[in-house]
């Protein structure tokens, strides 16, 4: 996961666009922070109301119906939300109504999932008209553009699919960086930090489920 720290304005409107990328895709993520200060016109919908860990059908829900800058956001959000430990390291946890409690899931068919949602939400994306759209928006649609069919490609790459890779990015490493950013400040930070310290066991056992699962194919 990226573990980057960023933030992002607490309304709605104005909120980075770019859609994050955990992981191996963190040097596209920042290039997505460097292009933070374009703005969109609308304000998107709330996201109090999201669910925690949104599934497939769920994502395709959220999405029907909503203008483009509403899309873009909501997208964003929507897949962020299937990180929450990039959630937290990106300082967004509380912009999407969650606390920094879980760590990320490993779970079979829960990336599977993931991807699928990436390329429901480049699918939707692609029903909008470009050429309806104003030239900030156009300037959005063709990075979110970029950046969803740019993750398609790559997690296409066998390279990819691996539970434990060379790099700062790869989840043993990314966990270790996580505790080590975790801000303490409150009694409420204190006791998500530890709530994060009990799922360690839950995660180990998922991506040693994995090495082993690819030990064997």
């Amino acid at each position: 996961m990226s573990q980057e720290s960023a933030s992002r304005s607490g309304s709605s409107c104005g909120r980075r666009f770019i859609p994050a990328k955990a992981g191996r895709l963190r040097a596209l993520f920042l290039a997505f922070f460097a292009l933070g200060s374009l703005f969109l016109s609308s304000c998107g919908p709330s996201t109090a109301s999201f669910p925690s860990t949104p599934t497939l059908a769920q994502v395709e829900e959220r999405l029907d119906g909503l203008s483009f800058p509403q899309f873009v956001d909501a997208a964003y959000d929507l897949y962020v939300l299937r990180y929450p430990q990039t959630a937290m390291t990106l300082g967004v946890a509380q912009d999407l109504g969650i606390r920094s409690r879980r760590l990320d899931s490993f779970a079979p068919g829960y990336e599977d999932q993931t991807t699928a949602i990436q390329a429901a939400i480049l699918g939707r994306l692609r029903e909008f008209r470009r050429a309806s759209l104003s030239s900030d928006e156009k300037v959005a649609y063709d990075v979110c553009e970029w950046m969803w069919a740019g993750g398609a490609a790559r997690d296409a790459l066998p390279q990819f699919r691996y539970a434990i890779f060379p790099g700062e990015t790869s989840p043993d490493v990314a966990l270790a960086a996580f505790f080590a950013q975790f801000r303490i400040v409150s009694e409420e930070d204190a006791d998500d930090y530890i709530a994060c310290l009990h799922e360690v066991p839950r995660q180990a056992d998922q991506l040693r489920s994995r090495i082993e699962a690819e030990a064997e194919a």
